[in-house]
């Protein structure tokens, strides 16, 4: 909202029947918790609402936006047993409604309680490729205090610029998939030929269903689900260090 406006965002639980999911066909009858999100901006045509997931779909200007945004926010929510849903009129503002599966206590208790002891790293060099800035800056604060030394891409030229550089002393590089310009599938291909055993690490928030078969095909068998835990990171990065396999 350039020219300014309010953004209005509301919290409540909410059941769903089979009447609401016939007519959204993401949903799944059962307990939620639904979140609207509302602002007074500009509005969208309905022609722009039936893009706005689509990633790399953007109406603002060259250099103000990659269109990420939402799809990445579509692919969270998805993974979580969850569905988003989005109306909007030209001159009229936005409403986002986010729903996500209710949990109970018992689930909330199970969760909580498994705690992972992860040694201290040794120094070793990571290469963190994201053309997010506040994921980059986690990732750091995460792995260095974990032991490890880190330097930052924000995109996979760049990405490829620093480890010709510094290449021997990079034991491994945790990548986004879906990137401008050079995406993290290409990217891995191109490290991996040029270092075989270069540890990689791949992150998304999308479905890489398709993605799959050409990532096992480069040797990666991690793939990290954005939103991840600091704990997940580490044990991923720890495990995939030491030579042990680490569940999708």
């Amino acid at each position: 909202m350039p020219e300014g406006g309010d953004i209005h965002i509301e919290a409540e639980k909410e059941y769903l029947d089979q009447s609401y999911v016939a007519v959204y066909p993401d949903a799944k009858a059962g307990n939620y918790v639904k979140f609207d999100i509302t602002d007074t901006g500009y509005g969208m045509t309905k022609e722009t609402l039936k893009l706005i997931f689509d990633p790399f779909y953007t109406t603002k200007k060259e250099g103000h936006g990659t269109g990420l945004g939402l799809s990445i926010s579509h692919g969270i929510v998805t993974k979580h047993g969850g569905f988003i849903t989005a109306e909007s009129e030209a001159g009229y503002g936005s409403t986002i409604k986010v729903f996500l599966p209710g949990v109970t206590n018992d689930v909330v208790n199970s969760l909580t309680s498994e705690k992972v002891h992860v040694p201290k790293a040794q120094g070793e060099l990571i290469l963190v490729v994201d053309d997010e800035p506040a994921i980059c800056d986690m990732v750091v604060h995460v792995l260095e205090g974990q032991g490890y030394n880190v330097m930052t891409a924000s995109d996979g030229t760049e990405a490829l610029a620093i480890f010709i550089k510094h290449q021997k002393q990079i034991r491994m590089v945790l990548t986004d998939i879906i990137m401008p310009q050079m995406d993290g599938l290409r990217l891995a291909r191109t490290l991996k030929r040029a270092k075989p055993d270069l540890a990689i690490i791949a992150s998304t928030g999308h479905d890489l269903e398709k993605e799959k078969s050409e990532l096992d095909k480069i040797g990666i068998e991690v793939i990290l689900d954005k939103p991840y835990t600091s704990e997940s990171l580490q044990v991923a990065v720890h495990e995939v260090l030491n030579g042990n396999v680490y569940a999708h």
